[in-house]
């Protein structure tokens, strides 16, 4: 939607509509509109789109939630592997330093896997509300992950579990990037 530029027509001497005490003061003519032939400007071919944008940037994006989340579970892995040879090597409690970052890459992943599950049942009928619903029930499995994670799981090595959740969480904006 683009605004029609009023005061071009006013300079150019033609004015809009004699306006009445009470009525909207904008002429129809300044008012929004979806019309792209209106301002003059017809749409983008393809042509003109690539050589504006780039090829790549009208390709549908490879990265699916459901490989966001498996890049999330990658990076938990991966951590689980480097907090238990840390802990190991230092003499600590490699087995709780595992356990805890595999809580924390779960509080990430878990929830991202139920909102890439609600994506997928409704692809044919999104709506903005869906999206707002999905970002919330992900927001609070979240939280009750974490809340019950520090109360039942006595051992937390709390690092382990914090810097893998962080990694998690990140691995949404790489995905960003490999798009």
């Amino acid at each position: 939607m683009k605004p029609v530029d009023a005061q071009a027509r006013a300079v150019s001497g033609t004015q809009p509509e004699t306006v009445r005490r009470g009525d909207d003061p904008v002429a129809p003519e300044a008012r929004w509109t979806d019309d792209p032939e209106r301002d003059g400007r017809p749409p983008l071919t393809h042509q003109e789109a690539v050589a504006l944008f780039g090829e790549t940037a009208l390709r549908p994006a490879r990265m699916t939630p459901f490989r966001v989340v498996a890049l999330q579970l990658g990076v938990t892995v991966l951590a689980m592997l480097v907090w238990y040879a840390m802990r190991h090597a230092t003499g600590g409690a490699a087995e709780a330093a595992a356990v805890s970052a595999l809580i924390g890459g779960a509080c990430v992943a878990l929830p991202n896997a139920v909102f890439a599950l609600r994506l997928a049942a409704t692809r044919h009928r999104p709506t903005v509300g869906g999206l707002i619903l999905g970002e919330m029930l992900k927001i609070i499995i979240t939280l009750a992950m974490l809340i019950a994670a520090g109360k039942l799981y006595g051992p937390m090595d709390w690092p382990a579990m914090l810097v893998t959740f962080l990694l998690a969480l990140k691995m949404l904006w790489i995905a960003l990037v490999l798009r």
